[in-house]
């Protein structure tokens, strides 16, 4: 009888065993499974607030918060190659035009975009017709199939589309997310990729469908991004650590 009830409870753990192993394995479709960590590099820009990559790719291009408000570009492991002398006024983003060799910057609470040169001349300073409030502006700039994108960062949380006079076609409201950081076009998808500092997500975002993918972020403070869409490459500069992280994405 001793041997009967042995058997019993051995088998009977044996079946709980096996329930709980199936019930804890990881979806691998899951947003914890589809971004890996690659590389991380400090780097020497306080406060980052944007990124973008350069000319084919070789470099990346990001701005400091006030009270900085430089323009840098950095190689691909976040080393300074130059800083701009061009001096903003609460910078928030950056976007890197190859078809115009420019640079697009947004300036935060004063709702404006401007055009500057590669060698830091100021070319357009836009203001752009929106109303948001007196915090929470501009956080993210791309460019698309020849338009341009803005996200405010919240209070609304919207992504503008912008003509090429800067005039808003229209504007997308965003669901299921607390702010956006940044923005970065994806020209093969026509889709837009952001992310979100509150939330710690990675999102991907369609006109037509609004928010479509999202993956989870290990921090806050996120506030740059630049995606390699042929490599499915993220790079991502965090605010408070002052830090480049590159992910592998599994799309």
């Amino acid at each position: 009888m001793k041997f009967s009830k042995k058997l019993f409870t051995f088998l009977i753990f044996c079946l709980l065993s096996s329930f709980f192993s199936c019930n804890n394995t990881s979806d691998p479709n899951s947003s914890s499974s589809s971004l890996t960590l690659i590389e991380e590099y400090n780097i020497q820009v306080t406060e980052p607030s944007g990124l973008s990559f350069g000319k084919d790719k070789k470099t990346l291009w990001t701005v400091s918060d006030a009270p900085d408000n430089r323009i840098y570009e950095m190689d691909l492991q976040g080393n300074i190659i130059q800083t701009l002398n061009y001096i903003g006024d609460d910078f928030e983003a950056i976007e890197y035009d190859s078809l115009k060799n420019v640079l697009w910057v947004a300036e935060e609470r004063k709702y404006r975009i401007l055009e500057i040169s590669l060698t830091g001349d100021k070319i357009v300073n836009q203001k752009i017709d929106f109303v948001g409030n007196n915090i929470n502006g501009f956080e993210g700039i791309c460019v698309g199939n020849s338009f341009y994108y803005a996200a405010n960062e919240k209070l609304p949380i919207k992504i503008l589309k912008l003509n090429s006079d800067f005039s808003i076609i229209s504007n997308f409201d965003l669901v299921g997310i607390n702010d956006i950081s940044d923005l970065c076009y994806n020209n093969f998808t026509d889709q837009i990729w952001g992310i979100s500092d509150e939330s710690k997500l990675l999102f991907c975002f369609d006109e037509n469908s609004g928010i479509t993918k999202s993956y989870n972020l290990p921090f806050d403070k996120m506030e740059g991004l630049a995606i390699d869409f042929e490599q499915n490459l993220v790079y991502l500069v965090n605010d408070s650590k002052s830090k480049l992280y590159i992910y592998k994405l599994k799309l």
